[in-house]
């Protein structure tokens, strides 16, 4: 039987639609074909594709999106599913490696502010080496880094000095008095303000 002059119609436009990539258009089109032929030429074909492509579409978009505002999660689900689709869709394979990387990146900044609010200095130090491992260029804009790094060699002075006023002491009480006065003066040097220092 000669299809109707509408069908044959609106078969072709959706095929001019499915060609140039409008995929809600096509499939508007192919399903009032299939709806009335459902074994018109290729049209029941060409809707699971167009279908499938509108699918992928919406997840690349989004996942775009996503990724833009850093909302790695959310990436990572629609380039999951893109990928799973289609596996060499556009660049959705090299996206999904760099939204898991920057994934474990966010978790280890989170880490490292937790540690930093907690004042744990040398914990946050090691977060940051992770990150340098994955990303030396990984962005610190509250200055983590920097604000533990200085902690620790202020920790590492305050050692210091209190090893060199107890080494003071200690010669002093032995009465080795110039080692003592010697030592004093090292400290006082070092740190004026830190404790009474007199010999």
């Amino acid at each position: 039987p000669v299809p109707p002059p509408d069908l044959e119609k609106c078969y072709t436009d959706a095929l001019d639609h499915y060609y140039a990539e409008r995929w809600p258009a096509a499939i508007a089109l192919f399903e009032k074909v299939v709806a009335q032929q459902p074994n018109y030429l290729r049209a029941a074909d060409r809707l699971e594709d167009a279908q499938r492509q509108q699918t992928l579409v919406v997840h690349y978009v989004e996942a775009e999106k996503a990724h833009a505002s850093a909302q790695w999660a959310a990436a990572i689900e629609h380039l999951e599913a893109v990928v799973a689709l289609e596996p060499n869709y556009k660049s959705a394979p090299i996206r999904l490696v760099e939204a898991r990387k920057q994934r474990v990146l966010a978790e280890l900044y989170d880490e490292a502010q937790r540690l930093f609010s907690a004042q744990k200095w040398p914990g946050v130090v090691q977060v940051f080496a992770r990150i340098d491992m994955q990303d030396p260029d990984y962005p610190d804009p509250t200055k983590l880094r920097a604000t533990a790094k200085e902690e620790l060699a202020k920790r590492e002075r305050e050692r210091n000095l209190a090893t060199l006023y107890d080494q003071a002491l200690r010669a002093l009480d032995a009465g080795r008095l110039d080692e003592a006065r010697g030592g004093f003066e090292r400290f006082a040097q070092l740190s004026p303000n830190y404790r009474h220092t007199e010999a």
